[in-house]
Order: C-alpha cells, then structure tokens, then sequence
C-alpha cells in the first residue's frame, strides 16, 4: 500500500437578493383667486347740471346710498357702485372670487439587488496503487459531491442573511423616497395649482365682466330713477312753496307727469 494522497475539490455558490420599494405620496394644494371688472361713467357730461342736482340731492336721501368720506356708496352684489360728486364720476366694480382646490402625486420607484459568494473546499484520498479502489477519479467525485452538498448549505444559511440584508436597504431607500415623493408630490400640487387658478381667473374676469354689464345696466336705472325722484321733488317744494294749487302727480310707463296751478 503506497502513502495516501489527497485531492482537493472547490465547490462556490454565488447568491443575490433583489429588492424593490415603490412609494406613492400626494398632496393638496388650496388657493382663491380672483376676477375683477370696473366701469367709470362721467355723470357731468351725460346729465344737465340741473338733472346732476337733483340725483345728488336724491342720493343724500335715499338709504341704500352712504357717505363715505365724501363719496357715495351703494353695495351690490359681488360689488360696489360709487358716485363722487368731486368728479361727476359713477364707479361700478365687481370682484368674483373662487376657492381652488387641487391634489398632486408622485410615485417614486427604486430596486436594487445586494449578492454575494459562499466557498468551500473537500477533500477526498487516494493511492496510486488504487488500494481498495480509492482512485484519484473516486477521490475527485466524492470531494466535489461533498464541497457541492456543503457549499449548498452555505448558500441556504448565507441567503437568509442577504434577504435582510435587501429587506433593510429596501426599508433605507423607502424613507429616502418618501421624502422625495412628498417633496414631488407638493411640486406637483403646486403646479396645478397655478394651472387651475390661471384658467379659473380668466373664467372669473369674463364672469366678472358679464356681471359688470348688469350691475351697469341697474345702477343706470337706479340713477334714472334718482334723478326723476330728485326733479319730482325739487318741483314739489317749489310748488308748495309758491302756494301751488290742485298738485298732482301721475307715473305711467316710466313717465312721471306733474300738474299743478299757480297764480301769476
């Protein structure tokens, strides 16, 4: 029987692990915005001097009109019709607003894959005179089947490692993406935002201006109306005044007819 010799058979494993994370965030964003439209009038050259009296005096009287620091205020709705008498200028304005409101998201996707290697080495024997059959062939297959069994082991307990391993980078990146995706997701809102309220003040100010053309046409018949109040009374203390007899007034068809008799 001749000295033993030994054959060594290596036998690697290489092992990954993939991760994937997905975070998905969103955001809202609020806002008003706005429409406006104003009208100016001049009073003194559409009305007589006589006629701008008589409205002025009316408005002095009539209740839904306030002297505000030497101006006349009459509110309506989603707006304000002002007549200073300074100017002669009749002022009507409008304001529209809206609440906005918008959502933005954002989706922040991130994978990765962490590996790594097992190694291991078997030794098998043999003689050269094949004592007991022990050949190098035999020596090699016993080895390289005991290194594949052991380097399988490895590889099975090493992957429950890596599988956290991938776990925790997955859990890193999540909290990572999250901050990024909120940030994402408030850019996103605000963008939107800005893009909503552009495309609703623009529907705001043909709004406001559509209401402007009514508030105008109104106040226009409120000043028609103050002024013929105004006349009407103008003309009534001065007939009384001059001891008029047999006074009387008739409104028909928004035409107002006053009789009265004076001696001459």
């Amino acid at each position: 029987m001749c000295n033993p010799r030994r054959v060594r058979v290596r036998a690697t494993r290489v092992i990954s692990e993939q991760w994937r994370t997905e975070v998905v965030r969103t955001a809202r964003a609020a806002g008003t915005v706005a429409g406006e439209a104003t009208l100016t009038r001049s009073l003194r050259t559409l009305l007589a001097r006589p006629l701008l009296v008589a409205f002025e005096r009316a408005l002095a009287e009539d209740p839904e009109w306030e002297l505000v620091d030497g101006d006349y205020h009459h509110r309506v709705p989603d707006g304000l019709v002002v007549y200073r008498p300074a100017t002669g200028d009749l002022e009507i304005s409008v304001r529209l607003t809206a609440a906005v409101e918008v959502e933005g998201s954002a989706t922040r996707v991130e994978s990765g894959e962490v590996t790594d290697e097992v190694e291991t080495e078997q030794e098998g024997l043999w003689y050269e005179d094949e004592w007991m059959g022990r050949t190098r062939r035999k020596a090699e297959e016993e080895a390289g089947r005991a290194a594949e069994r052991i380097a399988d082991e490895l590889a099975e307990r090493r992957r429950d490692g890596l599988r956290r391993e991938a776990e925790e980078q997955a859990r890193l990146r999540r909290e990572h993406g999250t901050s990024a995706a909120e940030a994402d997701a408030r850019a996103d809102a605000d963008r939107k935002l800005e893009e909503e309220s552009r495309l609703r003040e623009r529907e705001l100010r043909s709004a406001a201006q559509r209401r402007l053309e009514e508030v105008h046409e109104r106040t226009m018949r409120g000043v028609q109306r103050a002024m013929v109040a105004g006349v009407q009374g103008a003309i009534t203390e001065f007939a009384h005044r001059n001891g008029a007899q047999n006074f009387v007034v008739r409104e028909e068809d928004g035409v107002v007819e006053i009789q009265f008799e004076m001696e001459s």
